[in-house]
């Protein structure tokens, strides 16, 4: 669905504003909530109201065009309407200072999230964030009538270390959820107490 929990956001955002991102890729931009964020603390926060003050570039992508309306578009500076990987081979030399994946690997298969794994690390110039179901209890069929929804993967604790150097762990209705993140050209970012190295 173009939603999701809500317990990460504080963390979230502390990443964000740790980083400093000039420019974000928003991968799976769903209802819009991390490009709506990242206009807030990236710009308004900053006392830039007006959009012609702005200075972060946002782009998202969304294989959903049904999604995307008038709201998400004002706060983007442009949302594509095609799949990750498909955005990868239609700009292969694209590079952002933060990627965020928000729940989107479980909805590939093993081999395609492996492959946007390693397309977004090329691509991150200071921090990836993936947030991601872990283990059981996150099977889901199409959505709405959006195969897209549907999950093809489920990812593991083991998994982890494919994903990123350090991680948090949340509980969401007794299932376990995580953020990981990578520093693929290990930009040094100070960050809060409270993220694990994964192992």
């Amino acid at each position: 669905m173009p939603t999701s929990t809500w317990v990460h956001i504080t963390d979230m955002v502390e990443v964000m504003m740790s980083a400093y991102p000039e420019s974000v890729l928003d991968v799976g931009v769903g209802n819009g909530k991390w490009g709506f964020l990242t206009r807030e603390y990236r710009d308004v926060f900053h006392n830039r109201v007006d959009p012609s003050e702005w200075k972060t570039e946002i782009i998202g992508i969304e294989p959903c065009a049904r999604y995307i309306g008038d709201a998400q578009r004002a706060v983007y500076s442009g949302i594509y309407p095609m799949t990750f990987l498909g955005y990868v081979k239609l700009h292969p030399d694209e590079r952002f200072d933060m990627i965020i994946m928000g729940d989107v690997l479980e909805h590939m298969t093993k081999e395609e999230g492996r492959e946007a794994l390693i397309a977004a690390k090329r691509m991150a110039i200071k921090v990836l964030v993936v947030c991601l179901p872990v283990g059981e209890g996150w099977e889901q069929g199409a959505w709405g009538g959006n195969e897209y929804e549907t999950h093809k993967a489920k990812w593991c604790m083991e998994d982890l270390k494919e994903i990123g150097t350090l991680h948090k762990m949340y509980q969401v209705n007794g299932k376990t959820y995580a953020v990981i993140l990578d520093f693929p050209r290990m930009v040094s970012i100070k960050l809060p107490p409270g993220w694990i190295e994964t192992p």
